[in-house]
């Protein structure tokens, strides 16, 4: 059973004079057969994915990531009893929402956000228009079932 904490889903923005935390998805690399010079670019990814340059960059912006070989040693690195608490816990964490209103509140999100960048809205504007109707659909949702 999962421990019993309270959790919310979203994209990692952070909020201004807070820190943040956020955990990662898995993604990958992979050189195109028409590049110029393919051994180069085998060399910058396995330099840019290396342990010692991902555990700079994730210690920097506090992610927890999902190669195991990493995770304890980013705690380390950050050096944060809360942090730690995250890391200890990471098993059960998702980086994409499991609930079944999940993917629509992403695209809400991103829609959001694009509305924001592209001035057609405040990111105020935006992101409170994304919140209620997500939680439309939660409350939709969760009165059927």
């Amino acid at each position: 059973p999962s421990p019993d904490i309270r959790v919310a889903f979203g994209y990692p923005l952070k909020k201004e004079g807070r820190e943040r935390a956020c955990q990662g998805t898995i993604g990958g690399y992979g050189v195109f057969t028409q590049t110029d010079c393919p051994e180069a670019a085998v060399k910058w990814i396995k330099k840019l994915t290396g342990l010692g340059h991902m555990l700079r960059v994730c210690s920097m912006i506090q992610f927890i990531p999902p190669r195991g070989s990493l995770g304890v040693k980013v705690a380390e690195e950050v050096n944060d009893s809360i942090f730690d608490r995250a890391v200890e816990n990471s098993e059960w964490f998702h980086s994409y929402p499991v609930s079944p209103v999940g993917a629509t509140a992403g695209e809400e999100i991103k829609v959001a956000i694009q509305e924001a960048v592209l001035g057609k809205k405040s990111p105020k504007e935006a992101i409170t228009g994304a919140a209620k109707r997500i939680n439309m659909f939660l409350t939709d949702y969760y009165e059927k079932h």
